[in-house]
């Protein structure tokens, strides 16, 4: 899912008190139903007292319950946490267009919500090196200001877009798009083409992260036994069938050439509460932009997983079985999916009386209880700061300064510069190409 500073854009969360339900601006077809059975619950004293925050679709909602019945906030933030701390993560567009010319990228910054300094973590420096020759080739020709377009078929373009797909603990996964396309001569970087690759960032260092330092050596060794094996028998797969006379399988082994296992291309996720690995055949040559999926396989759980599978839904039960489940003892918050693609977040006391919380969109993929005696006042304040400046995000809200480096790779895992990015409004070309929504966690049916 590509999450721009405004992950949704233009998007204004309300924050409504009710008798026992909250509703949400974004889903307010639902708010006449949420509020009937608010007034029933309430009827029978107050709700309990909680206080957590759920990250589902692209933004984290932030929900209080007690006395005065259910406060429900949300934001476009996409948040992880490590080391006790809360960060926000966040996209920012780096433009070096030319009137002929269009150079367009993407950062992707951690910012400590208590301390306020962003770090750059994910950084495509190719369409950097393509402008700076492109400049030094074109010596007379001027950067566009934000407010001023492209031709209508400029000579060269060198775009990119990177999505943020999850975050593990300390492990941001994401996915980079790269498209070449023009008239440019080969020595300025010219051709066409596109590449498409995963990969999984360490957010304290700004480094690639390998399955050997997120598992460990045996853990490591372990996983990319079992990637390399579902990798061969995809493979396989396809043999089976060419000797079938299947023409489609025909053809695509004519392509299989073009599709090596790359043991850095994976994301992180979970399978019932567990980590697991996904690898993420890129395709090269002429395959590029395309790719080959292999199923996720289960990892052996590290040290620090005992905090983030306390975060992870469990399933449900009886009733509840395609429901997604937190247990906050004497409390349990429930998530309920329907058709329409939404989930009706319901909160359980000891009792078992239902408390309506509100439909949010889906995947809900965690929940940070932040009632505990140990949670830090300061990260409290942090976040309702953070909450509060949300609400100032907008499409164009934050751009990238711009930095170039030499010899520069086709994505830098940036290293941990601690510094603030510029702020000014970045024009956003029609040639780019919009990411699409990628959902890591399903809800189970």
């Amino acid at each position: 899912m590509g999450h721009a500073r405004s992950a949704i854009a233009g998007a204004a969360f309300s924050v409504v008190w009710l008798a026992g339900a909250a509703v949400c601006g974004r889903a307010g077809h639902a708010a006449g139903r949420d509020r009937t059975a608010a007034m029933a619950s309430v009827a029978g004293g107050p709700a309990p007292a909680t206080d957590f925050l759920v990250a589902a679709g692209d933004s984290t909602f932030w929900v209080t319950t007690g006395a005065r019945g259910v406060r429900l906030r949300g934001s476009p933030l996409i948040l992880a946490r490590f080391g006790g701390r809360f960060y926000e993560l966040y996209v920012t567009d780096d433009d070096r267009s030319y009137y002929d010319a269009v150079f367009t990228g993407q950062r992707v910054y951690r910012r400590d919500l208590e301390r306020g300094d962003s770090v750059a973590v994910v950084e495509d420096t190719a369409v950097a090196g393509a402008a700076r020759m492109y400049a030094a080739t074109h010596p007379h020709d001027t950067p566009l200001d934000s407010d001023e377009d492209v031709a209508d078929s400029p000579s060269m373009s060198v775009t990119s877009d990177v999505d943020i797909l999850n975050a593990y603990g300390a492990y941001l996964s994401f996915e980079y798009h790269g498209a070449r396309a023009g008239r440019a001569a080969p020595e300025s970087g010219g051709g066409s083409g596109e590449q498409v690759r995963r990969g999984v960032v360490d957010l304290r260092s700004g480094r690639g992260a390998t399955v050997a330092e997120i598992f460990g050596a045996r853990g490591g060794d372990s996983v990319l036994a079992l990637g390399r094996r579902a990798y061969a028998a995809a493979l396989d797969s396809v043999h089976v069938r060419e000797a079938q006379s299947d023409d489609r399988a025909r053809l695509a082994g004519k392509s299989l050439v073009d599709f090596a296992f790359d043991p850095t291309s994976f994301f992180l996720t979970d399978v019932d509460r567990e980590p697991a690995v996904a690898f993420f055949v890129p395709g090269r040559g002429a395959q590029g932009g395309r790719s080959l999926g292999l199923p996720a396989m289960r990892a052996p759980a590290p040290d620090w997983w005992v905090e983030e599978r306390a975060l992870l839904p469990a399933a449900g039960r009886g009733a509840d079985s395609a429901a997604d489940v937190w247990p906050h003892p004497p409390n349990v918050l429930v998530a309920h999916y329907d058709s329409a693609g939404m989930a009706r977040l319901v909160l359980v006391d000891a009792t078992r009386r239902e408390w309506p919380i509100g439909r949010l969109p889906t995947p809900v993929r965690r929940v940070y209880w932040l009632d505990g005696p140990t949670f830090d006042p300061a990260m409290r304040r942090a976040l309702v700061r953070a909450f509060d400046e949300s609400a100032l995000y907008s499409d164009d809200a934050r751009a990238a300064s711009r930095r170039v480096r030499s010899a520069p790779p086709l994505v830098h895992l940036a290293g941990a510069t601690t510094r603030r990015p510029q702020h000014r409004r970045s024009g956003r070309r029609t040639l780019r190409r919009a990411p699409a929504h990628r959902a890591l966690h399903t809800p189970r049916r």
